[in-house]
């Protein structure tokens, strides 16, 4: 991209002053630019194909059962209809004086009007009220996610909440889990546990079921009371060495950093 900004005076615009979409301005109070690739010019967009329907075992399996019942129900009429024509043309010359014909007297005409008849007689057939009954089923089933306390995160404050109800009858029949990196199932949460100064080791090992409490342990403090070079170095390096920047948000310090490894640390 190259552009030229104007704001009380002419600014340069190419690629190394873009910004893309998702990245963090750190120690800086504001900035003045503009947007570009907007629309259908984002990569977002651009990447963007065809959305694909999802549909479940038993959204296909009542497809399958709502087809065959029509081709059944025009098999049926198919055959009431030539049996009828055929009964128009062989006795149906006996019965015009108790059925008159005023306008039809054609079999094969009377046998494709009739065809429509059977349809409209055996329409019931057709389940159509099937798929109102599976999607209150499915309704219910969303509420009682929506209600399930044991699905609740309480350090988050957030309830299990379900977006759609077309999905439901598929959990727990989940075959494969893809996941790109580490962090995707474990939220990327670390904490100080323990580290190695000098070959010794400082640190505990944490008890299953208790929350992190901090690091502690009261040698690695002795041995900087002590002035040992070696825990001196370290600290001295977590100090200095990493890319932690600190920010004041709503008068709390957050601290902003490009791995998780490095917050963890300092």
């Amino acid at each position: 991209f190259e552009g030229t900004m104007h704001y009380n005076e002419a600014f340069s615009l190419n690629n190394d002053a873009i910004v893309l979409r998702g990245c963090i301005i750190r120690n800086t109070k504001f900035a003045i630019g503009i947007v570009v690739f907007t629309g259908l010019d984002t990569k977002l967009m651009q990447n963007s194909g065809a959305v694909r329907v999802k549909r479940t075992h038993i959204d296909k399996l009542m497809n399958k059962f709502i087809f065959t019942i029509f081709f059944l129900l025009f098999c049926f009429c198919l055959i009431a209809a030539a049996l009828n024509a055929w009964w128009e043309r062989t006795y149906g010359n006996d019965f015009t004086s108790y059925l008159v014909r005023k306008d039809v007297d054609n079999p094969d005409v009377i046998g494709t009007l009739q065809f429509f008849s059977y349809i409209i007689i055996l329409n019931t057939l057709v389940p159509i009220s099937l798929y109102v009954s599976v999607e209150i089923i499915r309704l219910g089933q969303s509420w009682l996610i929506n209600w399930d306390v044991e699905m609740y995160h309480p350090p988050t404050n957030t309830p299990a909440v379900a977006r759609t109800t077309t999905l439901n009858e598929e959990l727990g029949q989940i075959d494969y889990v893809f996941s790109d990196k580490t962090g995707t199932l474990t939220q990327n949460v670390m904490n100080f546990l323990k580290c190695s100064v000098g070959g010794v080791i400082y640190g505990k090992d944490p008890v299953e079921g208790e929350p992190y409490s901090g690091f502690i342990d009261p040698s690695l403090q002795t041995a900087l009371d002590n002035k040992q070079a070696d825990v001196d170095d370290f600290f001295r390096l977590l100090a200095l060495c990493h890319t932690v920047q600190p920010e004041t948000i709503d008068g709390k310090i957050e601290y902003q950093a490009q791995s998780p490894d490095e917050k963890a640390l300092v």
